[in-house]
């Protein structure tokens, strides 16, 4: 193999040989463990692929699209890194940080001012030892159990052993719940309410940076462009909703959870 790398920006008759790294880092199921379909199939804005040649192979990409964010209610423009993989014959070979470096100097050079990136573990680690970037908080899962017994087996037999258990918990759950205000309603729907923008555009002014949920990006992001089916949830008025919630259903460890 070579050890001469070459880096470039991708172009659409590189697809092939694109798909090819997919299949080489992520195996047949790419599709559902990458999000592809924002940056090649479906993207919103601009997109920028920086990729990594050698031997006749696409051996390592960092792809992003551009994002629109608000700092503190400011619009700036910003891109989200994504799916960043290397090939396994590969690696060891200084790709990731080819890779990000030279895609944070395209994005530069028109104009972005703000690079984004929720890297899994391993490439966590690689973001760690470049200099240019830094952590600035973690995703904090949360999980209410609504059946105890689901956590502990999938036995049939001690599932019924637990079930006075399972039945005092969603017992008092429904009882210690918090309920909405009384003129308040949930509606919802898969398409997006005109007042979507009235909800998200509220938190723009306080939170210190954020994606701008203008209608048009949610309804890219969760309005169907994914396999994935989600549900918008809006709480208020029909005319003047005063929350927002995205969910969709999936599972988690053999158990049907609501994300």
């Amino acid at each position: 193999m070579s050890r001469e790398i070459r880096f470039r920006l991708y172009e659409a008759s590189d697809r092939q040989r694109l798909d090819d790294l997919f299949r080489a880092v992520y195996g047949e199921v790419a599709a559902l463990r990458t999000s592809a379909w924002r940056y090649l199939d479906r993207p919103l804005k601009r997109v920028l692929i920086m990729i990594a040649e050698a031997d006749g192979l696409i051996v390592g990409a960092q792809p992003s699209h551009e994002v629109e964010l608000r700092l503190r209610g400011h619009p700036v423009s910003g891109a989200l890194l994504l799916d960043v993989m290397t090939h396994p014959a590969y690696r060891g070979q200084g790709i990731f940080a080819g890779l990000v470096e030279r895609l944070r100097h395209a994005c530069s050079a028109i104009g972005m001012k703000v690079l984004l990136t929720t890297p899994n573990e391993v490439a966590a680690r690689g973001f760690a030892r470049l200099a240019a970037w830094r952590l600035l908080g973690e995703l904090s899962p949360l999980i209410r159990p609504l059946d105890p017994a689901a956590l502990l087996t999938t036995s049939s037999r001690l599932r019924s052993l637990l079930s006075p258990l399972t039945w005092t918990a969603r017992r008092m759950a429904l009882l210690t719940a918090a309920r909405p205000p009384l003129d308040a309603s949930i509606h919802r729907s898969t398409a997006l309410e005109g007042s979507l923008e009235m909800v998200c555009g509220s938190f723009e002014t306080t939170a210190p940076c954020m994606v701008a949920r203008t209608p048009a990006y949610v309804r890219w992001r969760f309005g169907g462009a994914s396999s994935v089916g989600y549900r918008h949830l809006l709480r208020g008025d029909a005319g003047v909703p005063d929350a927002l919630a995205v969910v969709r259903s999936g599972q988690l460890l053999g158990r049907r959870v609501l994300f």
